[in-house]
């Protein structure tokens, strides 16, 4: 088990490495505008993913641990029944990011393909995550968060060509495509032989939907955040400036993740067990070890970023990056108190005060929008780092505050198992 932990971990860090090393690489070989441009495309198949998936995966996730072989088959195909419908109901709606000059129509085709690829296959991992296959389950991530990114640098070193968008997002479908090949191959070695002709039960999936909502909302409007705030600053200021904004963000965006990995998603299903074990005084142990682990992981992991900067703005080589290298202090506060967020976070949570986290995140958003609107038009990158911190300082604020006003009574809620 330990040794499977460090494998699982192992695999997730390369992926998070790779995603890190795929930002340098680009801001070194791509001007500031294609940079932008990628990031505007990463961040709307982010935040898109999360739509058309509903959050259904934690409706569905109790329903596949519970049930035996043949249940578990049925579940996972009523599942991506489900998604199928999203897809073709969303390909309309989703148009709008093209349609209103957001994205250029010459990425569309990558833009639908990378994002139905990159849904998929984050589900699959899921689903085997659940089936207890956490080594392959990080061996698809990798491929499709990470892998190919070295192939892509490895290809591109021995070529005397320089990449290009299309080159790197046909590197990303490559990507997508095998870590979904992957995934199948094991789902299909750990159910076996299945019946066919199962009908799919829609009326189970509306209940799904719907005992999803709350949470669904929540992520949406956090996620928001994240990636919203570059279409704002493409809006005021050009590609140009979402290329440089994205560049630092990405770092921040690595050490939230390296913590989230590292520490909080190891110790907050210790958390939620203790809480809903009864056991206060183990509960209240492991969160204040949450909080001072995760926060102090994210400033040595925010410190080692600031050192390291210097060196890799050299191997860039793009004097506008220097210009703004101010801004990654601002957003390393952001990603400390994004971190810090999660200790109220988990504390509401299992107390299944869902709304709270709902009213929380509603509040930052309504923090980062009024402030993107005033600010950047004038400030641009600054100001769209500044109002991230607001962002983030709004969160923790909020969620510390429902949490002291919440207490110990529990607010219930029919939102199902999901946490960010």
């Amino acid at each position: 088990m330990f040794s499977q932990s460090i494998i699982s971990l192992a695999l997730r860090a390369l992926a998070l490495i790779g995603k890190f090393v795929l930002v340098v690489y680009l801001a070194r070989h791509l001007t500031p505008d294609d940079l932008g441009r990628f990031s505007l495309i990463a961040s709307a198949i982010g935040l898109c993913v999360l739509a058309i998936g509903l959050d259904f995966y934690a409706f569905n996730t109790r329903q596949i641990i519970a049930a035996d072989s043949d249940s578990r088959y049925q579940l996972i195909r009523n599942q991506f029944a489900m998604h199928l419908v999203t897809y073709l109901l969303s390909i309309p709606l989703l148009s709008l990011f093209f349609v209103s000059g957001s994205l250029e129509w010459r990425f569309a085709s990558w833009f639908f393909a990378i994002l139905v690829l990159e849904h998929l296959a984050q589900e699959m991992y899921r689903i085997l995550i659940v089936l207890g296959e956490p080594i392959w389950a990080n061996v698809s991530l990798l491929l499709r968060g990470g892998g190919w990114v070295f192939l892509f640098m490895i290809a591109f070193y021995y070529s005397s060509a320089e990449p290009d968008l299309g080159a790197v997002f046909l590197a990303w479908t490559c990507g997508g495509l095998a870590s979904l090949a992957v995934s199948l191959a094991v789902l299909r070695h750990l159910l076996g032989p299945v019946a066919g002709g199962l009908s799919v039960d829609w009326a189970w999936m509306l209940h799904g939907i719907r005992q999803s909502g709350v949470f669904f909302a929540a992520t949406i409007i956090l996620k928001s955040i994240e990636y919203g705030e570059r279409f704002i600053l493409q809006y005021y200021r050009g590609e140009s400036d979402v290329g440089i904004y994205s560049f630092y963000a990405s770092i921040a965006i690595a050490v939230q993740a390296f913590v989230i990995a590292g520490v909080i998603s190891i110790l907050y299903p210790k958390v939620l067990r203790a809480y809903n074990d009864n056991d206060m005084r183990q509960y209240r142990a492991l969160l204040s070890k949450l909080a001072v682990q995760s926060v102090a992981l994210a400033v040595v992991m925010g410190v080692a970023a600031m050192l390291v900067l210097g060196p890799v703005l050299e191997y860039i080589g793009q004097p506008v990056f220097k210009e703004y290298s101010h801004v990654l202090f601002i957003l390393i506060l952001s990603s400390i108190c994004v971190i810090a967020s999660f200790v109220p976070h988990y504390a509401l949570y299992a107390r299944h005060a869902d709304r709270s986290l709902l009213v929380a995140s509603a509040s930052a958003f309504l923090v980062v929008v009024v402030g993107s609107i005033a600010l950047v038009p004038r400030y641009g990158i600054l100001a769209t780092a500044l109002v991230n911190l607001a962002g983030a300082g709004t969160l923790l604020a909020a969620k510390s505050l429902l949490l002291f006003r919440h207490g110990s009574q529990p607010e219930h809620s029919n939102a199902g198992g999901r946490t960010p």
